[in-house]
């Protein structure tokens, strides 16, 4: 690397989970992180992955989703991003955006 030149660090993973959208209508058991947001199921910390503390109106949440979850919603927002009405140029080509390598990141974090 040159003087002058930057290094590009990208989304990290605990940042890309947040850009995961949480469901409408979600329980009490839900915000707190003792069900999958997503299919309400019960979780531990242990089976689980933390989606990040949240804001939600006035009220401060802790979501948590199955890893099968988080793979199944990143493969939504990852098709939304890169074949939606305002496709993603840069996933058209490689590498993929950041946007796009964080979202494929979430997909491998569901397959484990």
């Amino acid at each position: 690397m040159t003087a002058g030149q930057t290094v590009r660090v990208g989304i990290s993973t605990p940042e890309a989970l947040l850009l995961l959208p949480l469901p409408e209508d979600l329980s009490g058991i839900q915000l707190e992180g003792r069900v999958c947001v997503f299919c309400g199921n019960g979780v531990t910390a242990r089976t689980s992955i933390d989606l990040g503390s949240r804001i939600l109106g006035a009220r401060r949440i802790f979501p948590r989703a199955c890893p099968g979850c988080i793979s199944k919603e990143a493969i939504t927002q990852l098709s939304l991003h890169c074949l939606g009405v305002n496709a993603c140029q840069d996933c058209k080509e490689e590498p993929i955006c950041d946007l796009g390598s964080a979202l494929n990141r979430l997909i491998r974090m569901g397959a484990r």
